[in-house]
């Protein structure tokens, strides 16, 4: 039996409730100010792309779910708030600036997620179904992509490519082509940063050497002032390293990494301006496009990042793939005649997809 000093007093706790919530609104608010005074006192543009490539580039082996799975969520929330600042300043980035901004964005994020926990009106959820749907509102927030990519463009140019004059005379550019484009973007993006990494690695070995040597003189008793004034500002060899790395990360990666028109060299046959504008004008974000929206999951429908020049970046291969498909059926569905041919390739593809799956269990007499 409870005492009556256990008993909870419905008042205080939803008064510390609400103070959780307003706790969460001012921290969200604060991160969002920081992001946009950085966004008016540097260049936007060269900011997005060096938190762009700060977060995203990484070995192979560092990469898994747990530590890179929300960064294709938490570009679309750095987008939202730094477009519209594009052309805004043009003073130059430095290390502190991007640790700054990522710090900031990582927790608007953590708090636009725990907004679903907390909802604003003040009142916990008053059923199981309506913490099911805060639970799925979280998720939407992050999880990108309904499949592997290899398998969301197969499924694109199995049954929407096989109508690829029609969707191209209709949008400018076909299903196959489409797909092609993305992900040779992809690709001149991976070749793009190993171009410039190496020389990331030996400016951080550089600084990471300074600070060692800097160390060394301090034992001696023989430092100099340039030497005190390194070993106050790092703290270890690591972070030295990390410093040199992104501090020219800021000054390559902006020129280097995004991809143009005229770095689709790997494909079998060059494409069309047209095609090129058509993909850009069908799932691009620009700065004009970014002003007109009114929360960051919007993004999401928007998943190529279009820098001044029309030069790109995009974050997520899935999640464009879906877009793409979407972008496609939503086209389909607009004349009646093509939709049901559409319709029909639609249920054949599956069918056979069906087939195929059973056959690798059952005996083809019994399918």
């Amino acid at each position: 039996m409870l005492k009556k000093k256990d008993v909870v007093d419905e008042a205080d706790l939803k008064r510390t409730y609400q103070e959780v919530v307003k706790d969460m609104q001012t921290t969200s608010e604060k991160a969002v100010s920081t992001l946009q005074k950085l966004a008016q006192s540097v260049d936007a543009k060269k900011l997005f792309v060096s938190v762009f490539a700060s977060m995203i580039l990484a070995p192979a082996d560092q990469i898994d779910e747990m530590t890179h799975g929300d960064i294709p969520a938490k570009l679309e929330l750095l987008a939202y708030h730094l477009f519209p600042f594009f052309g805004v300043s043009h003073e130059e980035i430095t290390p502190w600036e991007i640790n700054e901004c990522i710090a900031a964005l990582d927790i608007l994020f953590i708090r636009r997620m725990q907004e679903d926990m907390f909802p604003t009106e003040g009142e916990k959820p008053q059923s199981p179904m309506d913490a099911i749907i805060n639970l799925l509102q979280m998720q939407v927030k992050v999880v990108r992509g309904s499949a592997y990519p290899e398998q969301t463009s197969a499924e694109i140019m199995s049954i929407q490519g096989k109508f690829e004059s029609w969707f191209e005379r209709k949008l400018g550019i076909g299903p196959c082509r489409a797909c092609e484009l993305i992900w040779t973007i992809v690709q001149r993006m991976e070749e793009k940063a190993n171009e410039y990494l190496p020389d990331l690695i030996n400016h951080g070995k550089l600084f990471e050497r300074r600070y060692r040597e800097a160390k060394e003189r301090r034992s001696k008793k023989c430092a100099s002032e340039e030497d005190r004034k390194l070993l106050k500002i790092f703290k270890d060899r690591k972070s030295a390293w990390s410093f040199g790395f992104v501090n020219l990360e800021c000054h390559l990666a902006p020129i280097k990494f995004p991809v143009s028109f005229k770095d689709l060299v790997q494909l079998t046959s060059t494409p069309a301006k047209k095609e090129w504008d058509a993909l850009l004008d069908h799932i691009g974000l620009t700065q004009k496009i970014c002003k007109r929206m009114t929360d960051p999951i919007e993004v999401r429908e928007k998943p190529l990042f279009i820098l001044p020049g029309k030069k790109v970046l995009l974050a997520d291969v899935s999640n464009t793939l879906d877009v793409l498909w979407d972008r496609f059926e939503s086209t389909a569905k607009t004349e009646q005649n093509f939709y049901d041919r559409y319709q029909r390739r639609k249920a054949k593809w599956l069918e056979e997809k069906i087939r195929n799956s059973l056959l690798s269990i059952f005996p083809s007499s019994n399918i």
